[in-house]
């Protein structure tokens, strides 16, 4: 799964691939449109919905914080 996570990152920002940083959204790899569309991959991907209340922040600054969020959502059936 973490892997798919990655392929959609990278296919929303190239700078992804050799982004060695901390916090995706501090140093623009996301921005609030990106998030969005990652959002909608995501959705459409896993086949989940994924609630307002989670689209916070603190769950995009990584790759690992998207990929909890996702399995929060599969509950690791994928």
């Amino acid at each position: 799964m973490k892997e798919k996570i990655i392929v959609m990152l990278n296919e929303l920002n190239e700078d992804f691939k050799n982004y060695q940083g901390e916090d995706l959204l501090k140093d623009h790899i996301l921005d609030s449109f990106a998030i969005m569309e990652l959002i909608a991959k995501i959705e459409d991907t896993y086949e989940i919905e994924i609630d307002a209340d989670d689209i916070m922040a603190e769950h995009f600054k990584t790759a690992d914080g998207i990929l909890e969020l996702v399995e929060k959502y599969t509950g690791n059936r994928i």
